[in-house]
């Protein structure tokens, strides 16, 4: 059963929780985000849940080099939010943005068939249209993190395109 996040929380807010039960993450490679294809959801932005003894940025390396083969560094906490985990267990999911480092083979295990990056990174309202994008980035996360990270981030290189 699938249900919209509550209580999202971007920056310059701090974390409510004191520890997530998993990650999502908006991977920059150039403008664009890297994208992962999960074999029956469809198209989403990698992520998953942590492991015992994993620290969150552990989660961060392991997950989107999992996902998509890639390496991150310059982690950066954007938000978090509460979603449904199983029938009635509500959970953390802290949100990181991260910068592409190197881009190698998904490892042969990776859950996930395609990696992609969409150029000019997709609107909420195409996200919302497209049949072949997970159900997990069509609630009002997706529509917050591209209006906090991707538009602000292009509005701030338009002003600094207009002053020179």
């Amino acid at each position: 059963m699938w249900c919209p996040a509550t209580e999202l929380h971007v920056r310059p807010n701090s974390p409510v929780a004191c520890r997530p039960s998993a990650i999502l993450v908006c991977a920059w490679l150039g403008d664009g985000w890297l994208w992962v294809r999960h074999p029956s959801r469809g198209w989403e932005l990698p992520g998953g849940k942590l492991e015992p003894g994993e620290t969150v940025e552990m989660a961060v390396h392991r997950e989107v080099f999992e996902e998509t083969g890639a390496s991150v560094s310059h982690l950066a906490w954007v938000g978090e939010y509460r979603y449904l985990r199983g029938d009635a267990d509500w959970a953390w999911k802290w949100i990181y943005e991260a910068v592409v480092d190197d881009v190698g083979a998904r490892p042969p295990s990776s859950e996930m068939i395609a990696v992609a990056r969409f150029l000019p990174i997709p609107t909420p309202t195409e996200v919302q249209g497209r049949e072949d994008v997970s159900f997990v980035v069509k609630d009002s996360v997706y529509a917050t993190l591209y209006n906090v990270l991707y538009a602000t981030r292009h509005r701030a290189e338009s002003r600094s395109e207009l002053q020179l």
